[in-house]
């Protein structure tokens, strides 16, 4: 039978496992039953979002199948979840630019023309020394 391996704390679906026994929920991990139509879903996800894991509910509002899987795996039958399993949008991980510490400096020297070794060494925590390095360097 295969399950759908959940990670508890952030609630995501990280693997699908084939096992012969029915598998302990553990604190980390939860397991729920898993159709071979509810782990299509999930393949196609995977094949347009490499890199990224699903939120379950996200699967569920995706495919009916998980939908079942999941209300049926409760140990509370009676009761239906309270409200719709919502989609969430995923965007790129955004890629920080940063520039080198002689460039930031250079690029505040040229929007300061009139700033002395002072007001370098104190914008930007360096030492005297330094400051004048960078203004002779760059005037």
């Amino acid at each position: 039978m295969n399950y759908f391996v959940i990670n508890k704390p952030s609630n995501l679906v990280l693997t699908v496992v084939s096992l012969k026994y029915s598998p302990a929920d553990t604190k980390v991990e939860k397991f729920i039953s898993a159709s071979d139509r509810a782990i299509s879903t999930l393949d196609k996800w995977m094949l347009n979002n490499p890199g990224l894991l699903i939120d379950v509910g996200d699967l569920m509002s995706r495919s009916e199948y998980t939908a079942d899987c999941v209300v049926l795996s409760r140990s509370d039958k009676s009761q239906s979840p309270a409200s719709v399993p919502q989609r969430h949008y995923y965007r790129e991980e955004q890629v920080e630019k940063s520039l080198d510490r002689s460039t930031t400096v250079s690029n505040w020297i040229a929007h300061h023309p009139d700033a002395d070794v002072h007001d370098l060494s104190e914008f930007f925590g360096m030492g005297l020394v330094a400051a004048k390095a960078y203004l002779v360097k760059y005037r």
